[in-house]
């Protein structure tokens, strides 16, 4: 690929230096790595390309981190043995040389792709030019604001699906702890009516039941802290930092709100539930327990 010095003094260089006198001789090249140290080529090394029987011998400058950006967006695959389609596929170099000398090189004078700048305060005259291309059908382009955008579709999309996910789950956690509730009162309505018998009050008795509510309500925040902190450090952390586009933080106030809204749901469930089950006489409800 051809760059000139402008775009080269925007990249990210992981080795080595840029030398603006070297550069200009074309008898240098830097290397560009998705990953550190992943190139078969170091700082120093000395390069024979051969492009259509045109062979050109330059020394590797240092290296810079190849991204979308600064990347080809279409390039063709390459089999060891060109004749046979399963032949293995030799191994991507990404390779950054002086314009003339690519143009040179490559004798080829059509441009596939072209990365450039635009000064601020000619974006909107440039994005007019832009549109005004996008009827030719040999013709696309790709800019900061398509990218923007296109990032900003995405993350709504992400964030509505979260939403809409974390909306369904709390609903189940609230409908999972009222059904826990119902079955611990129901399971134990032996028990809580003769603690009635014994002279054991109805405030007495839900202020038992809510105590065992706020129990299972600390139980289950420390239990879904001690996994959120599991997850996020053998999952989540390492996912993340693989996406450049994206952050991460680890958020704990979500968890206490859903836990203090279900210990709230808990709580007025619990004094609506018992009181719907002890209406009756006292009793008629050991006589339908047994």
């Amino acid at each position: 690929m051809g760059i000139d010095e402008f775009l080269i003094n925007k990249q990210k260089i992981t080795d080595g230096e840029f030398d603006k006198e070297k550069w200009k001789t074309g008898n240098y090249v830097i290397i560009g790595e998705r990953i550190k140290n992943n190139s078969d080529y170091k700082t120093g090394d000395t390069i024979k390309i051969n492009v259509k029987n045109r062979v050109k011998e330059v020394q590797v400058m240092g290296k810079v981190e190849y991204n979308f950006s600064n990347g080809l967006r279409y390039f063709p695959v390459i089999k060891e043995d060109i004749n046979n389609e399963s032949s293995p596929t030799l191994g991507l170099e990404y390779i950054y040389m002086n314009p003339n000398e690519y143009k040179e090189l490559t004798g080829d004078k059509s441009i596939m792709s072209y990365g450039f700048d635009v000064a601020d305060s000619e974006k909107e005259n440039f994005n007019k030019l832009l549109k005004s291309f996008e009827n030719e059908p040999e013709f696309s382009y790709d800019s900061r604001d398509l990218q923007i955008k296109s990032t900003m579709e995405f993350k709504n999309l992400i964030e509505f699906a979260g939403y809409s996910l974390s909306i369904v789950l709390f609903l189940m956690s609230v409908l999972n702890f009222i059904i826990i509730i119902a079955t611990e009162i129901l399971r134990n309505m032996v028990n809580l009516s003769i603690l009635e018998a014994i002279g054991m009050t109805n405030r007495s008795i839900k202020k038992y039941l809510f105590k065992k509510n706020l129990i299972y309500s600390f139980s289950s925040l420390i239990l879904s802290l001690l996994i959120m902190l599991l997850v996020n450090k053998f999952i989540l952390i390492d996912f993340m930092a693989q996406t450049k586009w994206s952050s991460f933080h680890f958020v704990i106030i979500p968890l206490i709100l859903v836990n203090l809204v279900n210990m709230i749901i808990g709580i007025l469930f619990t004094s609506k539930f018992y009181e719907n089950r002890s209406q009756n006489s006292l009793v008629d409800r050991m006589r339908n327990l047994k």
